[in-house]
This record gives structure tokens, sequence and C-alpha cells, in this order.
């Protein structure tokens, strides 16, 4: 039902019902990582190509609510996702993005990939993800302020080597 074949608003409810159904199912996430190409499949909601703002915004925040979901327990299903080009420039550009339903989904998503230790240490070192969490914590409603701190808190472990020490004088200001 994500497959370009559909319809942009079933593609987008498709995914929103996948992400709920895999939430906490490990074999569910298990099977739907690895069918029919779904990881590319909704990254590929991530890249704008001819849709207006709105339709863009919902695939977006469909998109990255299924890769939390689907990458919410499988260290090889986080490596899969983050492996995908320009992944983490979009999760990145969704932490931005003006629409607080894509800012809070590229922040679920965000979280659910910075449980991996090895992506703590090779993707998320070239991405500065850090810096916009930190913005989105100003002024943030609680349930983003829960799920922003908390990808925060998987960002800041002892061996991440996004803790810097300019993090932590950037945090006091």
């Amino acid at each position: 039902m994500c497959k370009w074949d559909k319809i942009l608003t079933v593609r987008a409810e498709a995914a929103e019902t996948l992400a709920f159904l895999t939430e906490e199912d490990t074999e569910l996430q298990r099977t739907a990582a690895i069918s029919d190409h779904l990881i590319r499949t909704l990254t590929g909601f991530l890249v704008k190509s001819d849709l207006d703002d709105s339709s863009y915004a919902l695939m977006r925040e469909s998109a990255f609510k299924a890769l939390a979901s689907v990458g919410a327990n499988d260290e090889d299903i986080r490596k899969k996702i983050i492996e995908i080009e320009c992944t983490m420039d979009h999760v990145v550009s969704g932490l931005e993005d003006p629409n607080t339903n894509v800012k809070l989904a590229a922040v679920k998503c965000l979280h659910s990939l910075s449980r991996s230790v090895q992506q703590l240490r090779t993707s998320f070192q070239d991405t500065a993800v850090w810096k916009p969490i930190m913005k989105l914590l100003q002024d943030a409603s609680d349930n983003m302020m829960t799920v922003a701190s908390s990808a925060l808190c998987n960002l800041l472990l002892e061996f991440s080597p996004s803790k810097e020490v300019d993090m932590i004088f950037i945090s006091l200001r």
C-alpha cells in the first residue's frame, strides 16, 4: 500500500497504519523491514519531488513515524535505514520543518535511530543532529519535550561522539 502506484493519501495512511501496528512488535518490525523494499519506499517519501507543501508534509510525517517504528528494536534495521543515502539529512531537515507534526515525527525517528551504539559512533558522528534538537527544546510542547529529551539523552551517552564540550556550553546558554 506504500508503493508509488497508490494515491498519496493511501500511501501516507498505509505508512501511519504500519507505524501503529509495528510499534511494539519486534517480529512485525523484522517482517516489515524485509518486505517489498519497504524501507527504501519510505525513505522515498522524504523526497519532495512534485508535491505541494501540505502533501509533502503528510508524506514526511508518515514516513518518519513508520521508520521510527520499524527501526525501534533492531540494530540491523536501524543500520539499513541510516545507510540509505541522505536519510540522516532528511531527519535533520525534518527537525527544522515549520510543520509541528513533521518535527515531532522526525524527533521520534531520530530517537529510534539513536538507540544504535554502532550508528552513534559512525553515521551520527558525521551529522550534528543535536543542534536542531536543542532548538526544539526551547518553547516545546510536553510531547515534543519528552521525545526530544529522550533522543538527546541517547546522543549524550558516554560513548557518543555527539558528546562534545561545545554542546554542553551551548545547552547552558
